[in-house]
């Protein structure tokens, strides 16, 4: 790599960084015994200020940190299931991050997976990440214990060259053809590049507690008996090509 291109790829993922900042997404989950409980959701991103954001490349046409929170908040609230009441809604401002808190209570932790699924999802013409998103939750009886299961996948597509999109002969033909071509590869070589940068950046965290000790579990650490904790990030989905998985039994 030369060093001009490195500079460039520099660069860009400060503009990246700065247009979207670094998000963090919590889940948590309050099971009782009949399966009832409450469900807890956090959103985080920096609380950069307007004079940062707006003097930025992408400054003009990324969201601000306060209308990306505004409309996950709209997203996240419509067309809740009848098993599931919104408790409290609450946006903090504090210590240079931007969050939002969302406090469910169901009696079926399942009809929670709706509400994940419409979170982030854009009713623009190009689509959103969440618009390839899967989510679910599931709870089950299995020979006298507790089964608890959760997924999350988003489909993440490569960033490879459409054939109809190459430039035809006539258009490479003369130098500024061939510039444009040369400079098309360019880009899409330094969107490769930086994808894994941007969904290392969007950082997730699940959390379930359980109402008795939990017995086996896939999670990173269980913490005095019946707290399971998963870390992970983006990046998953571009190294793995699959959910990220939860288990607990309990």
């Amino acid at each position: 790599m030369t060093f001009k291109r490195m500079l460039v790829l520099c660069f860009i993922a400060v503009v990246c960084l700065i247009s979207t900042g670094c998000i963090s997404f919590e889940e948590e989950v309050f099971l009782n015994q009949d399966g009832s409980g409450e469900f807890v959701l956090q959103l985080s991103m920096p609380d950069l200020p307007d004079s940062v954001t707006k003097s930025s490349p992408a400054g003009g046409m990324a969201k601000s940190p306060q209308e990306q929170v505004a409309e996950m908040k709209k997203q996240l609230t419509a067309g809740l299931k009848p098993g599931v009441t919104l408790e409290e809604v609450k946006e903090v401002r504090e210590n240079g991050s931007l969050g939002f808190y969302a406090i469910f209570k169901f009696k079926d932790v399942r009809d929670i997976a709706p509400a994940l699924e419409a979170l982030g999802k854009s009713n623009d013409k190009k689509g959103s990440l969440a618009d390839n998103s899967k989510w679910s939750i599931d709870l089950k009886k299995v020979g006298g214990k507790n089964q608890f299961s959760s997924s999350v996948f988003y489909d993440i597509k490569d960033d490879k060259a459409n054939p109809s999109d190459k430039p035809s002969p006539t258009a490479d033909s003369d130098n500024g053809g061939a510039q444009a071509n040369k400079n098309g590869d360019f880009g899409a070589d330094l969107d490769r590049q930086l994808k894994p940068l941007i969904m290392g950046m969007i950082r997730m965290r699940f959390v379930l507690h359980t109402p008795s000790r939990i017995s086996d579990s896939n999670a990173d650490i269980v913490l005095h008996g019946n707290t399971a904790i998963w870390n992970s990030s983006m990046i998953a989905f571009i190294n793995n090509k699959k959910p990220i998985e939860m288990r607990a039994t309990y």
